[in-house]
């Protein structure tokens, strides 16, 4: 599957669009709100919760995708966003370091986001800074 390239363009523009504004989108955590595949955020409901360090929190901008990603045992959330790009996720978490050594490498050099020592999900996630749980969804 072909990959979407983000140029620095792309990113300032939706950066710039984002920093203040919000928007609605859907994060998967597990039964203890903890990020469901790296563990490494805690979520709180009705709280921002800012990305560590030179990261970003992964959510999906509908419903159906958050549902195709999600495993049996997680739960899907609505929630506010804030700061978001588009790309595609590190597939395991022990590969996080790595895939964020490598997007960090290709903003701070001002290139297209290319992720090739890491095996990506086929799901197209919206990385954010900042995320805001809001309800359960139950269906």
């Amino acid at each position: 599957m072909e990959r979407s390239r983000i140029t620095m363009s792309n990113i300032m523009n939706i950066e710039s669009m984002n920093k203040t504004q919000t928007r609605v989108a859907y994060k998967v955590v597990n039964s203890l709100l903890w990020s469901s595949r790296s563990g490494s955020v805690q979520y709180k409901v009705n709280e921002w919760v800012d990305a560590p360090g030179n990261t970003r929190l992964f959510v999906f901008d509908t419903l159906h995708e958050a549902k195709n990603f999600r495993n049996d045992n997680e739960k899907i959330y609505e929630c506010y966003v804030k700061g978001g790009i588009k790309y595609f996720g590190s597939l395991c978490a022990y590969n996080n370091k790595v895939f964020w050594y490598e997007f960090n490498r290709s903003l701070q050099r001002k290139k297209k986001v290319q992720i090739k020592n890491v095996e990506l999900t086929d799901i197209e996630a919206l990385l954010v800074k900042s995320v805001k749980l809001i309800r359960e969804i139950t269906k």
